[in-house]
């Protein structure tokens, strides 16, 4: 089949950009950016409750959002931890996409409360988060694992 598109002219660098970055055809690349945007629209949002504890006070607060859980759950997180020498805190983190594309990682304490709640604009902007620009937030296994969820490939680069 044939079809044809229209670049907006405000995006003509990104084309152009892909034509000589990307390994694969910019019709295969296009296909395969129309399946992900597909899938994602088929997952039913939901209305999603995350509680959460402050630690200083102990008091409990409530919030939400519609949702979708790529990871864990509102209840409990999945275990996620640096390698030995890789970036990145860990502990155990329930991550959702939102109705708005946006990612919600929720990050639970020792007891298993839901302690902090960050929102992320999409995929990228969560995996790239720094720690005072200069340490990566998340642990790689959780980026990774979150990719995975969305049909993102991450490669991890080795300096061996």
């Amino acid at each position: 089949m044939k079809a044809t598109i229209y670049i907006p002219d405000d995006k003509a660098e990104v084309y152009e950009k892909a034509k000589t970055t990307l390994q694969d055809s910019i019709s295969q690349t296009f296909v395969r950016c129309l399946e992900r945007e597909l899938e994602n629209r088929l997952v039913k949002a939901e209305r999603i409750v995350v509680e959460l504890s402050h630690p200083e006070t102990g008091r409990l607060s409530k919030k939400a959002f519609k949702g979708v859980w790529l990871i864990g759950s509102e209840n409990e997180g999945e275990d996620f931890h640096p390698t030995e020498d890789g970036p990145g805190s860990g502990g155990e983190f329930s991550v959702a996409k939102t109705e708005g594309g946006r990612i919600a990682v929720l990050k639970f304490n020792r007891n298993n409360e839901g302690e902090d709640l960050r929102v992320f604009d999409d995929f990228d902007a969560f995996s790239k988060s720094e720690i005072d620009n200069q340490f990566q937030e998340f642990p790689l296994s959780l980026i990774a694992a979150v990719g995975d969820a969305l049909g993102i490939e991450i490669i991890e680069e080795m300096d061996i």
